[in-house]
């Protein structure tokens, strides 16, 4: 058993080194995963006194077997069962029977998959069964059969061929060593025992199977957690100016001079002609529209204005291929809600999408992410 044991581990441990190589492992599960149920039904031959001068087929027995289980590994997992039925017994020419009742832990470690690569839709898989059982006699006084509980050590093999993912059918042969009194007759040999034959269908709860999964390097967890909390303080600051920027277009609305009824050519229209965006953003923020709605009016109440509408990103965001797509998107979203929601004919803008190349405050990097207008 110990060298079966150190086999085992050391399989295990040539599997694990193998799939570390290939940066992969074995997904973790939950307690409740992998459970399975077991039926069987067989035959059983008893080792008892005189077995051998008796007829093998006076000496067959009924056996049935029910279990419940979990496989904590593609190597290994464990199963509780309750068996028994009939021992059959020879004496003095006379066949009887000892009614028993047994109750086994048993380990099961999957030969297939300790030998060879884990397959999770494998056809056949060949497990290797040691457990420890007890064993129950009922009383028989004809026979000098006491009631009495035996220990019962057993070992095994079952054969696994699997059908769909939730039922196999299943073959298994174990051995199961006894007292010499199980059967009520002492005599010569130091115990006894009997081979179970058995055929059954195991059953896989849902939550069955296992997964090889990526193996993710612990620095680049790290380095991607540093990177979350930076965007996050990005974040931050960005809502801070956003405040600040409120305040000060409400402060500018309050002391705004008339609408200026005549504008000089590539003069800045005054303060309301900037629109804020958000980082790696190209929505409206509603704290905007008021921008944009004195933008409407200025060209309404000036039929033959013109604006050129230039967009910008901050170059310290992204890469000069996203910004000049991002800067497209704002300049796009401006001219559409001009359109649309004011009424403005297309003919009376231009576009210039000037991604990140143009930077109109150098020195406040997230000021940049702003579109301007400029009369025409």
């Amino acid at each position: 058993m110990n060298k079966l044991l150190l086999l085992f581990f050391a399989a295990l441990a040539t599997l694990t080194c193998a799939a570390q190589e290939k940066e992969k492992a074995m997904k973790q599960y939950n307690f409740w995963d992998n459970w399975f149920i077991q039926g069987q039904l067989g035959t059983s031959y008893s080792f008892c006194e005189n077995h051998r001068e008796a007829s093998m087929f006076k000496i067959l027995s009924p056996h049935a077997a029910l279990s419940i289980g979990k496989n904590f590994t593609p190597f290994a997992g464990i199963r509780m069962q309750v068996n028994g039925w009939q021992s059959n017994t020879e004496r003095y020419d006379n066949i009887y029977h000892v009614n028993y009742l047994a109750g086994n832990i048993d380990g099961l470690f999957n030969l297939t998959n300790i030998f060879m690569n884990y397959k999770e839709n494998r056809f056949f898989n060949f497990i290797g069964i040691l457990g420890l059982g007890c064993v129950h006699t009922y009383k028989d006084l004809n026979h000098n059969v006491g009631r009495a509980n035996y220990f019962a050590p057993r070992v095994g093999f079952q054969g696994d061929f699997r059908l769909n993912k939730a039922f196999s059918l299943n073959i298994e042969i174990n051995g199961n060593l006894l007292d010499d009194n199980f059967n009520g007759w002492r005599e010569n040999s130091k115990y006894d025992g009997y081979i179970n034959v058995l055929a059954g269908i195991t059953y896989r709860f849902n939550k069955r199977g296992f997964e090889l999964v990526e193996v993710i390097d612990p620095s680049l967890v790290k380095s991607l957690n540093d990177e979350i909390n930076r965007q996050r303080e990005e974040i931050n600051r960005q809502k801070v100016l956003i405040a600040e920027y409120k305040d000060c277009c409400e402060k500018n609305k309050k002391a705004a001079e008339p609408v200026i009824k005549e504008v000089p050519v590539d003069k800045e229209i005054p303060w309301s002609a900037i629109i804020y965006f958000r980082l790696d953003k190209s929505v409206i923020d509603p704290g905007q529209e008021i921008n944009l709605y004195n933008v409407a009016q200025y060209l309404k109440n000036n039929p033959e204005a013109h604006v050129t509408i230039l967009s910008h990103c901050d170059a310290k965001t992204g890469n000069p291929a996203y910004n000049q797509k991002l800067s497209e998107r704002r300049s796009a979203a401006v001219a559409k809600a001009l359109t649309t929601k004011y009424g403005i004919s297309p003919e009376r803008f231009n576009i210039i999408n000037n991604g990140d190349r143009v930077q109109p405050y150098p020195n406040k990097n997230a000021w940049n992410r702003i579109v301007i207008f400029r009369t025409k």
